[in-house]
């Protein structure tokens, strides 16, 4: 059994670990300096960060869910989605013990942010993280163009809710 719930100031450390813990991974494009705990702090100041745990803590999966304030003025957007919530610093750690983490993960964060009232979620997507991506079109996302952010190159996916 997983408990899904918001981030609170005592878990930042834990949520940093779990983002060290992915670097190097194939497709992972974070590093030391990326994400930080500064980007984790004011995700959970916004009340944005999000949590899949296991009954005794320990963090499996984080995610931020925030109303988009960035990629909204990208120029290729369905024009349907009016009211849209950006997915970022998503990370999850699969085992064998707990498989399908980041797909677990991903169900509930669209239940949530169907439930505030967005009605569409948009994302960036590393091109070489073929993983992610594979779970974000499994769980009906499109690629909709490609930007150059942040210095890097970005598939820009989105997913009505």
């Amino acid at each position: 059994m997983y408990i899904f719930r918001k981030a609170k100031t005592e878990d930042a450390q834990a949520v940093l670990s779990l983002y060290r813990s992915l670097l190097g991974l194939p497709g992972v494009t974070w590093d030391e300096e990326y994400p930080s705990m500064e980007f984790i702090q004011e995700d959970i100041q916004k009340d944005g960060l999000y949590l899949l745990t296991l009954p005794d803590g320990k963090i499996l999966s984080a995610v931020s869910l925030l109303p988009d304030e960035e990629l909204n003025d990208l120029p290729f957007w369905g024009a349907e989605i009016q009211k849209p919530c950006e997915l970022s610093r998503f990370g999850a750690c699969s085992t064998e013990k707990h498989p399908r983490i980041g797909s677990q993960m991903l169900q509930r964060i669209l239940q949530t942010a169907s439930e505030m009232g967005f009605d569409g979620m948009r994302l960036l997507a590393a091109p070489e993280n073929e993983r992610a991506i594979a779970l974000y079109r499994k769980m009906g996302f499109k690629t909709m163009g490609q930007a150059h952010l942040y210095d890097s190159e970005w598939l820009c996916m989105e997913r009505p809710l």
